[in-house]
């Protein structure tokens, strides 16, 4: 017989909740990795490749403007795959986003360049992001449900950081896999090498589905199928009676975006580009950066379970605002064990403190019913606006400061106050049921003096 765990609203093996985690786990590793493989070839390869002549900083601000596409789909696939995963099921729409961007990031690996197409090269690369970015709009919200929907109310904080340690795990694959090619000749790392870590998603892909296929449904949308409460319109009824906890949501998504893409997209272009530190130095810094994150989540993710969620994602935001200039003091030494170090610090501290509790907290904040969609869209919403023009912003205020990265970190300074002011905001939810799990009707709304309550908590 197997040994169980039990929850005010449901009991579940743990057997099971070993295979949800490890399930959330591997297909977010796949899904991230197939995402940041992007990233890094836009900081080392896009840019020669597929806008070719002319500054080689308008090259690689081409290459991040088409990486910052991916984003823009993002909002349209959480939509699509929401309103799945709210009227067909969390498995079923998981298997779908994978599928895609396992696609997606394969054909990136098969594109002639520019040199051989000409502008036909970028149009196709372009198609081929906004493949991989509707397919990431409704991955991480599907995953983050996997792993949320199955777990005691007790231990959300802990189980929720599973689909979070796929994001450091996913990061340290792609960074590792760049850096690995870059150690080839320069004529052979832009002629075929470049195109090996694109390639190695195939076995990736396959490896998630049969891990996938593995996982039942969750209790929750059971739940909703037996007592007939699946709603005909997710997104309508979402912003009809939880509006404000998007915003919420929003605001405390942004600094997270912001943040990864300085580490690992940006500074990789800024320290080889601009400050000439050796590429495969500065790929060894944020793989280790990535690998040492993935602890460091499950730490902060547990934690929260003992202190609330507001503490830990108060005190990861807080930090960035201290130390977002030591961050580029240490980058602007040129220095690559202190460039490491100033990504291991920022990333493991501040970055995976917020990021491993936006799982359990995001998922708390509203009802089953509407659960899929309000997490794929609002965190894609804030996606959008950090993540997709972070690159950008931080290329363009590098270029006004001539040349120094002060006005970066001001910038993350001011995305990490927002932040702070969201989760101020916001009620404290640990430890308690899962919204509409214990109602008669999902989605009910709290009375006024209930959620006063939980605010001044």
């Amino acid at each position: 017989m197997h040994e169980s765990v039990e929850s005010k609203t449901t009991t579940v093996s743990r057997a099971e909740l070993r295979r949800v985690g490890w399930g959330s786990f591997v297909g977010t590793a796949i899904e991230w990795y197939d995402f940041f493989v992007f990233s890094a070839a836009s900081a080392l390869v896009f840019g020669p490749l597929f806008f070719p002549g002319g500054d080689p900083l308008v090259g690689v601000l081409s290459a991040f403007a088409v990486f910052g596409t991916g984003f823009v789909a993002r909002p349209f696939g959480a939509i699509f795959f929401g309103y799945l995963g709210d009227r067909i099921g969390r498995k079923k729409t998981l298997i779908a986003t994978l599928l895609m961007m396992g696609s997606g990031t394969f054909l990136v690996g098969c594109l002639p360049t520019a040199e051989q197409i000409g502008v036909l090269a970028p149009v196709l690369l372009v198609i081929c992001r906004l493949l991989q970015g509707f397919a990431t709009g409704g991955e991480w919200g599907g995953a983050t449900l996997v792993a949320i929907e199955f777990s005691p109310d007790d231990k959300r904080g802990k189980f929720g950081t599973f689909p979070q340690l796929g994001n450091g795990t996913g990061i340290a694959l792609s960074t590792a896999a760049f850096a690995l090619v870059s150690t080839l000749p320069e004529d052979q790392f832009l002629s075929w090498g470049w195109r090996l870590p694109f390639f190695v998603s195939v076995f990736l892909i396959v490896i998630g589905l049969i891990i996938r296929k593995q996982i039942g449904e969750t209790p929750s949308f059971t739940k909703m199928q037996e007592n007939n409460e699946i709603v005909k319109n997710p997104l309508a009824s979402l912003f009809r009676h939880d509006f404000p906890s998007v915003l919420r949501v929003v605001g405390m998504k942004l600094i997270e975006g912001v943040f990864a893409i300085i580490c690992f997209t940006f500074v990789v272009a800024f320290a080889t580009g601009q400050l000439h530190v050796d590429r495969t130095s500065v790929l060894i810094g944020s793989t280790v950066a990535a690998i040492l994150s993935v602890p460091a989540q499950y730490f902060w993710g547990t934690l929260s379970d003992r202190v609330g969620r507001r503490p830990v994602l108060l005190f990861g935001a807080l930090f960035l605002v201290a130390f977002a200039f030591p961050f580029f003091w240490l980058i602007e030494t040129a220095n690559p064990v202190l460039i490491s170090l100033a990504l291991i610090i920022g990333f493991c501290v501040g970055y995976s403190a917020m990021y491993s509790v936006h799982t359990s907290y995001f998922a708390e904040l509203f009802p089953s019913r509407t659960r899929y969609t309000a997490l794929a869209v609002s965190t894609n919403i804030g996606s959008v606006i950090s993540s997709g023009p972070a690159s950008l912003i931080a290329g363009g205020l590098v270029a006004a400061a001539g040349g120094s990265a002060w006005m970066v970190s001001v910038y993350i300074i001011v995305v990490a106050v927002i932040c702070v002011i969201s989760v101020l905001l916001s009620p404290e939810t640990a430890n308690r049921p899962l919204r509409g799990e214990d109602a008669k009707i999902e989605g009910t709304e709290l009375p006024l003096n209930a959620k006063l309550v939980q605010v001044a908590e």
